[in-house]
């Protein structure tokens, strides 16, 4: 995969260049927060889903808001509210 060159920009969670649009990546530091804050067992179920309303749904800056969360409960309880939006 071929990493864009500067003066790309952010639309809806991709980077837009002059030629192409390609998917952004967050920096690897904040995958290693979401995995290890966010919940065990949400975080393996994540990995196996196929569910693209669901994919949809957890997205990077999402789960990275839900990382942020000061406390365990308060991150459990805005995953099941929104796993039941998408009806899991």
């Amino acid at each position: 995969m071929e990493i864009p060159s500067a003066g790309g920009e952010l639309e809806g969670g991709d980077l837009k260049t002059e030629n192409r649009t390609v998917p952004f990546f967050p920096p690897i530091s904040q995958l290693m927060k979401i995995v290890s804050v966010l919940p065990e067992d949400f975080v393996e179920y994540m990995r196996h889903c196929k569910d693209e309303d669901i994919i949809r749904r957890f997205s990077g800056k999402t789960l990275l808001k839900i990382a942020g969360l000061e406390s365990a409960k308060q991150r459990q309880e805005v995953i099941n509210e929104l796993m039941e939006e998408v009806e899991v």
